[in-house]
């Protein structure tokens, strides 16, 4: 998914330039940032009380971190705020900051979107409908409060704090918030590779924004090969004997590298999920979700330690496989995948990008679940390329065959 550009409208485009160096002005507006705030949660449906409220569960310092080191703002710039949101897999959030005389809106505002640049990268490719949303969100500066809108209709959120502000009559709210309608996304081609492997690719440039160490499993292969986990450590133990039942449960006699690999693939996407933790600023991700005990022990990775897993599954069934460490969000994001060497070619596997999501298919049981719902099985590097992926192109193989896509 790529990067849009959110062109305002005329009627904020207008408001934004007429309020322009008033220095955050208040109006004849008697309430706070606390009822403007929950009115615009309420718009969309939600209840307020059921959503975390920062400003209540925050202690000062804390709170003040957060305005600061996420919205970009100021002790200096803003008096009072009003934060609700959902956390973990849900991007919902809903801010109301009153703004000080000596805040400059412009700049308020351009560090709200900067926010919102950024949120929409952290959910680029692991929540496409989450990532939709906060494309289409609004950063507002009116009546010096500045509104963070990160919710599913920005603009009746708008309206309806700006007719609180302006004495006027609130548009008609949402429904209260029902289970979200399930869609499945229409089937993408597969690129032709360029003659240039790099040509028109987006220059990759390591985030840095995570440690993204491969753990060690040489200990685990080796007990796997003689036979004997009995050296094994506890840790690496739980990982062995949970990767011998995925082996077990999943592989048959006589099946292709191919089959392995499929097999393993649908294991992988269907039983672990994302740690949402890595989405959440407030959270701190364990570092298990980095390697394979995340993902075949808890069951709960992020996209290392879903790569990790797979990779460790594909190893002890024989089949090469590799990690690839690179970026998404145009080398921005640090990311991780996998790469697969079938019958002497090689091709790309992102399982993390590719993990099933209920909201999003809806199905009943793993055997519904397959290669006509997986975007990033088996594709080609330009394909990858093309779908928001970024790494060193020089230091890994380039995958170019198409004989066992899908």
């Amino acid at each position: 998914m790529r990067e849009r550009k959110r062109v305002p409208s005329l009627l904020l485009a207008a408001l934004i330039l007429l309020l322009a160096g008033c220095g955050g002005g208040k109006s004849a507006y008697a309430g706070g940032p606390e009822e403007l705030a929950a009115a615009a949660v309420e718009s969309q449906g939600r209840d307020p009380a059921a959503l975390e409220r920062l400003d209540a569960t925050l202690d000062p310092a804390a709170l003040e971190a957060y305005i600061s080191g996420y919205y970009g703002l100021t002790p200096e710039e803003q008096s009072g705020c009003a934060i609700y949101r959902a956390g973990g897999a849900e991007a919902f959030e809903i801010a109301v900051l009153s703004l000080t005389d000596g805040a400059e809106e412009a700049a308020v505002q351009a560090a709200l979107e900067a926010y919102i640049h950024a949120r929409e990268g952290d959910f680029t490719g692991y929540a496409p409908a989450e990532a939709e949303m906060i494309a289409a969100s609004e950063a507002v500066v009116r009546e010096g409060y500045a509104l963070l809108l990160i919710c599913p209709a920005p603009e009746l959120a708008r309206e309806t704090a700006e007719a609180l502000l302006t004495g006027g009559t609130p548009p008609t709210a949402l429904p209260a918030q029902t289970a979200a309608p399930t869609a499945t996304p229409e089937p993408t081609a597969t690129a032709a590779p360029t003659a240039d492997p790099a040509a028109g690719r987006t220059a990759y440039v390591p985030p840095h924004t995570d440690d993204m160490t491969i753990y060690d499993t040489s200990a685990i292969l080796a007990a796997w090969a003689a036979g004997d986990p009995s050296g094994l450590g506890e840790y690496d133990r739980a990982i062995y004997d949970a990767a011998a039942q995925v082996l077990d449960s999943t592989l048959s006699e006589g099946m292709s590298d191919y089959d392995k690999e499929r097999a393993l693939y649908g294991w992988i996407t269907w039983n672990l999920v994302y740690d949402w933790a890595h989405q959440d600023p407030l959270m701190e991700v364990s570092r298990d979700s980095y390697g394979p005990y995340g993902g075949l022990v808890a069951h709960r990775a992020v996209c290392l330690g879903v790569a990790s897993s797979f990779q460790l599954l594909m190893d002890m069934a024989g089949v090469e496989c590799i990690i690839v460490p690179g970026a998404s969000y145009g080398s921005t994001e640090d990311h991780a995948w996998n790469m697969v060497r079938l019958e002497g070619e090689w091709y790309c596997a992102d399982p993390t990008w590719d993990l099933y999501d209920d909201s999003w298919y809806g199905l009943e049981d793993a055997g519904q679940w397959g290669p006509e719902y997986w975007d990033y099985f088996n594709v080609t590097s330009d394909r990858l390329a093309q779908t928001d992926h970024q790494w060193d192109y020089a230091a890994v193989p380039e995958a170019t065959a198409t004989r066992f896509a899908g």
